[in-house]
């Protein structure tokens, strides 16, 4: 199903019309973006020659979800990171998401992420009220080809006797 035909159907004509937008700007504009946003994280693997820029008008949801497209490659592997940093700030709307992951047929990652997310960050009501959201996804296919917590967290060292790593998930703490 094409993405205009999908526009065409949802509730929100704003959501559709950030997602053409985000789907227009394309993969290196979304991640200077990202960048400018904070996902300094994941900043070194993604290309050096990509200018920090914001876009406010864009939403942090619709950015995250963008990020998120493209086939199963090493490139989207990097994205799909940075929309997962994006995806996590706590302020972000579920609803929007939800209805971003629909247009941008991304539904699947963002509840792999989620569930993952279920297990390793210090968050678990987002995840839930973020996965209740979530229109109903068929079996995942490609889950053993996305990024697992180790890609989506980061953990420190261990910092003395009897006291282990600390695991951080990561998020870009946007403010808007």
């Amino acid at each position: 199903m094409s993405i205009s035909s999908t526009l065409a159907r949802e509730r929100s004509p704003i959501v559709a019309q950030n997602c053409r937008e985000a789907v227009r700007l394309g993969r290196n504009a979304l991640l200077a973006i990202a960048i400018a946003r904070g996902c300094h994280h994941y900043a070194p693997f993604v290309a050096s020659h990509v200018p920090k820029i914001d876009r406010p008008d864009l939403p942090h949801e619709v950015l995250g979800c963008a990020l998120l497209r493209g086939p199963l490659d090493v490139d989207t592997f990097q994205t799909i990171r940075c929309g997962a940093m994006i995806l996590s700030d706590l302020g972000n709307s579920a609803q929007i998401i939800a209805e971003a992951v629909g247009i941008l047929s991304v539904t699947s990652r963002v509840a792999h992420i989620a569930q993952l997310a279920l297990s390793a960050d210090d968050h678990p009501d987002y995840w839930r009220n973020l996965l209740a959201a979530l229109p109903p996804i068929k079996a995942d296919k490609e889950a053993g080809s996305l990024p697992g917590v180790s890609r989506l967290v980061s953990e420190t060292r261990m910092t003395g006797l009897g006291r282990g790593a600390q695991r951080v998930w990561l998020r870009t703490h946007y403010l808007r």
